[in-house]
């Protein structure tokens, strides 16, 4: 049987708040803000692709639109390019092969002197195709090359 507690004996310290040890327990965005901003990047241009297929392409180029402006904030192109390949989708979509060169155009120049990667091998593609569908062909071609 337990015995009661004895009134002079003092109360025990309230357990420690971890939060208030560790900030980044209680909020993921305090220990990376940069990895959550990337993550909500990715959210929004799901999005975008999904108001896309849906038919609304308004809401579609709105949603792009919010994900390449945080997505220009991050120090790593690889958010702001993946978020310019999917606006020039759009626009390639649209049937507009100018907004798509000018969305893809600062993609690549970001990109162009990285490391090869797929995201890179992706936007020297569209990039190229962009500046074909718009009348240059050698400039085009030697991108995609």
């Amino acid at each position: 049987m337990s015995s009661p507690a004895d009134p002079r004996r003092p109360a025990d310290p309230p357990a420690a708040d971890p939060a208030a040890a560790d900030p980044a327990a209680a909020d993921p965005a305090a220990a990376d803000p940069a990895a959550v901003d990337a993550a909500s990047v990715e959210h929004l241009l799901r999005l975008a692709r999904a108001r896309a297929q849906a038919g609304d392409l308004a809401g579609a180029a709105r949603t792009g639109e919010a994900a390449l402006a945080l997505a220009a904030r991050l120090p790593d192109p690889t958010a702001e390019v993946s978020a310019r390949l999917a606006l020039a989708e759009a626009a390639v979509r649209r049937r507009d092969p100018a907004a798509a060169r000018a969305l893809l155009e600062p993609a690549w120049a970001r990109i162009a002197d990285a490391p090869p990667s797929a995201l890179q091998a992706e936007a020297a593609g569209r990039s190229g195709q962009a500046l074909i569908f718009c009348g240059a062909l050698a400039a085009g071609a030697e991108r995609m090359s």
